[in-house]
């Protein structure tokens, strides 16, 4: 019994290493103290739990590719944020209120995934929409959209995995940032939206 435990401990310990140079790129439970991953690794929350993830791509996306998508179901919602009917509500009150805000942790994924965000004016405002992508992924586009989803400015390049769309003087009605990709590759980015008065 004594050398049945021993020999299930080695192979429970074996199993744990995560310093083993012939990791599998599939995520596995982060540890409790520091280095929490190995190199190569990063600790991300995914769901309920803390999940080491491969930085090199070598993950399992969303869309079933190898990128390593971040959760951001909580701004996809269960409708999703596909389409301006299900966009994103940003909660961006300018007269008087949040004239900003950033949401981390977003994700394209899979390649064919589109982010809508509603932005409301209650007056004529500029619209400035950042979107700051990972450089190991795909790079992603963007636009600012009317309230009927057409497209009134393409984002352009700010510099190396930034894009920036800017809308001078909006009337007041709802507008969409809108995220989206090639259709031909994943990625996480960081979108800010700010919102400022005219001559500003």
């Amino acid at each position: 019994m004594r050398g049945l435990f021993i020999v299930s401990l080695f192979a429970a310990v074996a199993a744990c290493t995560s310093y083993s140079p012939n990791l599998p790129p599939d995520p596995f439970v982060c540890g409790d103290s520091d280095p929490k991953c190995p190199d190569g690794f990063a600790c991300v929350q995914s769901g309920s739990q803390m999940l080491c993830m491969s930085t090199g791509g070598g993950g399992h996306g969303d869309g079933g590719g190898t990128f390593m998508c971040a959760d951001d179901s909580q701004l996809e919602g269960t409708t999703r944020n596909d389409t301006t009917a299900t966009a994103f509500v940003t909660g961006l009150a300018p007269t008087g209120g949040r004239m900003n805000i950033t949401f981390d942790g977003a994700a394209i994924c899979p390649a064919t995934d589109v982010d809508d965000y509603a932005i409301t004016l209650d007056t004529t405002q500029n619209i400035e929409v950042i979107i700051e992508y990972d450089s190991d992924g795909a790079a992603l586009q963007g636009s600012i959209l009317t309230s009927g989803g057409t497209v009134i400015v393409n984002a352009t390049a700010q510099g190396t995995d930034t894009i920036r769309a800017y809308l001078p003087n909006g009337a007041a009605q709802t507008y969409y940032a809108s995220v989206f990709g090639p259709g031909t590759g994943e990625n996480n980015y960081k979108i800010t939206i700010n919102v400022t008065n005219p001559g500003s």
